[in-house]
């Protein structure tokens, strides 16, 4: 990874020492794996965990370890479905936090416990306020997981919950917050993200970009303008086959200016015509695009390629070429047919500026081994480093033999 290898790397070797000796539940975490010939070296590093909740407790230690960069929050979010997180990673980016997992309750002895607390102490030896945002209602997360967390904090005042009755309800809610968190309505954003709210892959693989530039501008490393929330689409009658809610969403987040929409899917996800119905809805001037494949998995490369590559864009008089400021190098690879993984990425594939890739567990995707071969020994020798997010269950050996082989052919 070309922008973080120093202390990160750091931090995977340590979750690698340190999982090793652990005599817990989890006998490792993170396995490290160097590949390739002819002196050129390949790093594979996989974080895993026995579930969800662990894997997502082991990339937040990896993307914020002991004496790193602290997290100033975390994002709490179900573990057992997907519809309220689609749109988090842009909050989490803003918030610089990772995004956890959790069940029905936490157990003040869980890892995820530990792991919570871990944070919170990080921030606070780094004299930063910790806050704890809880994505879903009370029917996704629990009301006794928000009391532990107040009980955890010490003041109700630094837990908050974000959501509304639907899932589109709770995407509204994020925008909003997000607006909130940017400072308020004058700073509104320049590009937006909109993908499908029935499926899942389409958003995630949107999630690190957005968490990217989310975490780029609140860390003052980039532009401003290049902060790209996901916001949902939603059937209804309204316009173009959408509801009145998305373009009211999307008047929030862009008020008084143009704007580049990015719809992310084919037209079977979103259609043509909702997105000319976007299109006219948005100031003189601004420009809607699509990036997407055949399959979810092709869309992920898309959006891959890019993030990666940039595209041309005659928006801004002084900026007309999206350049692509993500790295091939720490590409990452998670299962497209589970959500959980794919959703935990987001942050550390965001704070690598690198994109994130889907498979399902049977074969190495089609469009990912070409992706990883373009990019890999015998093609561009942009990728130094691999990240696989689940273990075995999820991305099984096989799997992970043909990414080797597509990475070193």
């Amino acid at each position: 990874m070309k922008r973080l290898i120093g202390w990160r790397a750091l931090a995977v070797l340590a979750i690698v020492l340190a999982a090793t000796f652990a005599m817990g539940a989890v006998a490792l975490a993170v396995e490290v794996t160097d590949i390739g010939s002819n002196g050129s070296t390949i790093t594979v590093t996989s974080m895993f965990g026995q579930n969800q909740i662990q894997t997502a407790i082991q990339v937040s230690k990896a993307g914020f370890p002991n004496n790193g960069h602290p997290a100033d929050a975390v994002v709490l979010a179900t573990a057992y479905t997907w519809p309220d997180a689609l749109s988090a990673a842009s909050m989490a980016g803003i918030l610089d936090a990772p995004i956890l997992l959790v069940g029905h309750d936490i157990a003040p002895a869980s890892e995820l416990a530990v792991e919570i607390n871990r944070l919170h102490a990080g921030a606070d030896k780094a004299g930063r306020e910790f806050m704890i945002y809880i994505v879903g209602g009370p029917v996704a997360v629990p009301k006794p997981v928000e009391d532990w967390c107040v009980g955890a904090m010490g003041s109700a005042a630094n837990v908050k919950r974000v959501w509304g009755p639907t899932l589109y309800d709770t995407s509204q809610a994020i925008l909003s917050e997000d607006i909130t968190l940017r400072g308020g309505p004058e700073h509104n954003f320049w590009n937006v993200f909109v993908c499908t709210g029935k499926l899942f892959p389409d958003a995630l693989s949107a999630s690190p970009m957005s968490y990217a530039t989310n975490w780029h501008h609140a860390n003052g490393d980039g532009p401003g303008k290049d902060v790209w929330p996901i916001i949902l689409a939603e059937n209804g009658s309204f316009s173009g086959g959408l509801s009145q809610r998305v373009f009211t969403q999307l008047q929030a987040a862009t008020k008084n200016h143009f704007v580049n929409v990015v719809v992310v899917g084919g037209t079977s996800v979103v259609s043509a015509a909702a997105a000319e119905a976007i299109r006219t809805s948005l100031t003189t001037g601004s420009k809607v695009y699509r990036w997407w494949g055949d399959d979810a998995y092709a869309t992920a490369v898309s959006v891959a390629e890019h993030s990666v590559n940039g595209f041309d864009y005659d928006d801004f008089a002084d900026d007309p070429t999206y350049d692509g400021w993500f790295n091939a190098d720490d590409s990452g690879l998670a299962n497209g047919q589970v959500f959980a993984d794919a959703l935990v990425a987001s942050s550390y594939q965001g704070m690598a500026f690198a994109p994130l890739l889907t498979t399902p567990s049977s074969n190495l995707n089609h469009s990912a081994q070409v992706w990883f071969q373009k990019y890999g020994q015998h093609g561009t020798e942009d990728i130094d480093s691999v990240n696989i997010y689940g273990g075995k269950v999820v991305i099984p050996q096989m799997v992970r033999d043909e990414l080797i082989w597509s990475l070193t052919h």
